[in-house]
């Protein structure tokens, strides 16, 4: 399976600024400090001859990204980008703000194709991340819950995590497909890629 390529082609701080939807959108959402943006720069591959400033942007202050952007990811998809959510330290009416401009987006957007919910594979599912499996359990949406950082873990270790995580989404959302993944050592993004690449496709054949 070839890398697909990564070109950012709007930040949108509003949702009068969002793109035209023309194509399966494959959208990333996170905590703030759970290295989403490492994450995605890694599906787009490490050796992308793209500029730094079309890449995903990696900041070395969890919670900066206030903006939704939209990425074209390879040929037929687009890949957007949520700003990370937990970040306490934000105002609370710029978190109000960036929850109306997420929920906006999830409401009007029927291009939506998976939702790609990254996690940290050391600890148990958090609140918020519960709202977010809550969220896209209400819209329907095919869901991947990605277990980041889980090179931090021994391999028995990571066993234990994974099948707890599994164990508690069982009852609930068993739709739900889970994968541990690293964005240091690239652990998993094989696995990931032929999901979403399957996703894609199948947005593709109902066309």
């Amino acid at each position: 399976m070839t890398t697909p390529a990564l070109e950012l082609i709007a930040t949108c701080f509003q949702s009068q600024q969002f793109p035209e939807a023309a194509g399966p959108e494959i959208v990333m959402a996170g905590r703030s400090n759970v290295g989403k943006s490492s994450l995605i720069n890694q599906l787009a591959g490490r050796a992308s001859r793209l500029k730094l400033k079309q890449r995903a942007r990696v900041s070395q202050k969890p919670g900066c990204t206030r903006s939704i952007n939209f990425y074209r990811f390879g040929i037929h998809a687009i890949l957007v980008d949520l700003p990370g959510y937990g970040y306490a330290q934000l105002p609370a009416g710029l978190r109000e703000k960036l929850k109306q401009l997420v929920g906006t987006y999830f409401t009007n957007r029927s291009t939506i194709t998976l939702l790609v919910h990254i996690v940290d594979a050391r600890l148990d599912l958090q609140p918020l991340d519960w709202k977010m499996l809550e969220w896209g359990g209400h819209f329907h949406y095919p869901y991947l819950l990605l277990l980041n950082k889980c090179d931090k873990l021994s391999r028995s270790l990571l066993v234990q995590r994974e099948r707890k995580i599994k164990q508690s989404l069982r009852s609930k959302y068993p739709e739900v497909q889970s994968q541990a993944v690293s964005a240091m050592t690239g652990h998993g993004i094989a696995a990931c890629k032929k999901i979403i690449h399957e996703a894609i496709q199948t947005y593709q054949n109902r066309q």
